[in-house]
Protein backbone atom coordinates (compact mmCIF):
# COMPACT_ATOMS: atom_id res chain seq x y z
CA UNK A 1 0.00 0.00 0.00
CA UNK A 2 1.16 3.49 -0.85
CA UNK A 3 2.51 5.54 2.08
CA UNK A 4 0.46 8.47 0.78
CA UNK A 5 -2.74 6.52 1.44
CA UNK A 6 -1.62 5.62 4.95
CA UNK A 7 -0.83 9.29 5.61
CA UNK A 8 -4.38 10.18 4.52
CA UNK A 9 -5.76 7.59 6.95
CA UNK A 10 -3.58 8.92 9.78
CA UNK A 11 -4.67 12.49 9.09
CA UNK A 12 -8.33 11.48 9.08
CA UNK A 13 -7.85 9.52 12.31
CA UNK A 14 -6.36 12.65 13.89
CA UNK A 15 -9.39 14.67 12.78
CA UNK A 16 -11.76 12.05 14.21
CA UNK A 17 -9.61 11.70 17.36
CA UNK A 18 -9.34 7.93 17.06
CA UNK A 19 -6.38 5.59 17.29
CA UNK A 20 -5.68 2.21 15.69
CA UNK A 21 -7.53 0.35 18.46
CA UNK A 22 -10.61 2.52 17.88
CA UNK A 23 -10.33 2.03 14.12
CA UNK A 24 -10.14 -1.72 14.64
CA UNK A 25 -13.23 -1.73 16.86
CA UNK A 26 -15.25 0.59 14.63
CA UNK A 27 -14.37 -1.18 11.38
CA UNK A 28 -14.47 -4.76 12.73
CA UNK A 29 -10.97 -5.32 11.33
CA UNK A 30 -8.54 -7.19 13.59
CA UNK A 31 -6.06 -4.87 15.30
CA UNK A 32 -3.09 -6.85 13.94
CA UNK A 33 -4.38 -6.30 10.40
CA UNK A 34 -4.68 -2.56 11.04
CA UNK A 35 -1.16 -2.47 12.49
CA UNK A 36 0.27 -4.46 9.58
CA UNK A 37 -1.32 -2.10 7.07
CA UNK A 38 -0.11 1.03 8.85
CA UNK A 39 3.42 -0.35 9.29
CA UNK A 40 3.37 -1.42 5.62
CA UNK A 41 4.09 -5.06 6.51
CA UNK A 42 0.96 -5.82 4.50
CA UNK A 43 1.82 -4.49 1.04
CA UNK A 44 -1.47 -5.27 -0.73
CA UNK A 45 -4.37 -5.36 1.71
CA UNK A 46 -7.63 -6.87 0.55
CA UNK A 47 -10.04 -4.50 -1.15
CA UNK A 48 -12.82 -5.18 1.37
CA UNK A 49 -10.43 -4.32 4.22
CA UNK A 50 -9.53 -0.99 2.61
CA UNK A 51 -13.19 -0.26 1.96
CA UNK A 52 -14.02 -0.93 5.62
CA UNK A 53 -11.23 1.39 6.78
CA UNK A 54 -12.29 4.13 4.37
CA UNK A 55 -15.96 3.75 5.30
CA UNK A 56 -15.08 4.00 9.00
CA UNK A 57 -12.92 7.06 8.38
CA UNK A 58 -15.58 8.58 6.11
CA UNK A 59 -13.14 8.80 3.22
CA UNK A 60 -14.27 8.55 -0.37
CA UNK A 61 -12.31 5.80 -2.09
CA UNK A 62 -8.74 6.77 -2.85
CA UNK A 63 -8.22 6.52 -6.62
CA UNK A 64 -5.68 3.68 -6.52
CA UNK A 65 -8.14 1.43 -4.70
CA UNK A 66 -11.05 2.47 -6.88
CA UNK A 67 -9.09 1.01 -9.81
CA UNK A 68 -8.43 -2.23 -7.91
CA UNK A 69 -12.08 -2.56 -6.98
CA UNK A 70 -13.23 -2.28 -10.59
CA UNK A 71 -10.44 -4.38 -12.05
CA UNK A 72 -11.73 -7.88 -11.21
CA UNK A 73 -14.69 -9.50 -12.90
CA UNK A 74 -17.12 -11.44 -10.68
CA UNK A 75 -15.56 -14.67 -11.98
CA UNK A 76 -12.06 -13.46 -11.03
CA UNK A 77 -13.28 -12.40 -7.57
CA UNK A 78 -14.72 -15.88 -7.06
CA UNK A 79 -11.45 -17.52 -8.13
CA UNK A 80 -9.45 -15.30 -5.77
CA UNK A 81 -11.84 -16.03 -2.91
CA UNK A 82 -11.55 -19.80 -3.50
CA UNK A 83 -7.74 -19.56 -3.82
CA UNK A 84 -7.50 -17.89 -0.40
CA UNK A 85 -9.11 -20.94 1.20
CA UNK A 86 -6.58 -23.40 -0.23
CA UNK A 87 -3.66 -24.80 1.75
CA UNK A 88 -0.10 -24.00 0.58
CA UNK A 89 0.35 -27.29 -1.28
CA UNK A 90 -2.82 -26.73 -3.30
CA UNK A 91 -1.92 -23.10 -3.98
CA UNK A 92 1.43 -24.24 -5.37
CA UNK A 93 -0.36 -26.81 -7.54
CA UNK A 94 -2.59 -24.07 -9.00
CA UNK A 95 0.38 -21.76 -9.58
CA UNK A 96 2.33 -24.56 -11.27
CA UNK A 97 -0.64 -25.21 -13.56
CA UNK A 98 -0.78 -21.50 -14.45
CA UNK A 99 2.96 -21.52 -15.04
CA UNK A 100 2.68 -24.40 -17.52
CA UNK A 101 -0.37 -22.87 -19.26
CA UNK A 102 1.04 -19.39 -19.86
CA UNK A 103 3.16 -18.71 -22.95
CA UNK A 104 6.82 -18.09 -22.04
CA UNK A 105 6.71 -14.44 -23.15
CA UNK A 106 3.67 -13.83 -20.92
CA UNK A 107 5.16 -15.75 -17.99
CA UNK A 108 8.00 -13.24 -17.55
CA UNK A 109 5.41 -10.69 -16.32
CA UNK A 110 4.69 -12.82 -13.23
CA UNK A 111 7.73 -12.96 -10.92
CA UNK A 112 5.97 -14.89 -8.16
CA UNK A 113 4.74 -17.61 -10.52
CA UNK A 114 8.10 -17.98 -12.25
CA UNK A 115 9.71 -18.71 -8.86
CA UNK A 116 7.40 -21.66 -8.12
CA UNK A 117 9.33 -24.93 -8.14
CA UNK A 118 7.67 -27.64 -10.20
Amino acid sequence: MDKKNIDIYKEKMKELKINQIDLSNLSNIPLNTIRNIFSQRTKNPRTDTIQAIEKTLKIKEINSFKIVQNYYTPEEEEIIKAYRHLNERDKNMILTLIKTALPKEELQNYNYITNIKE
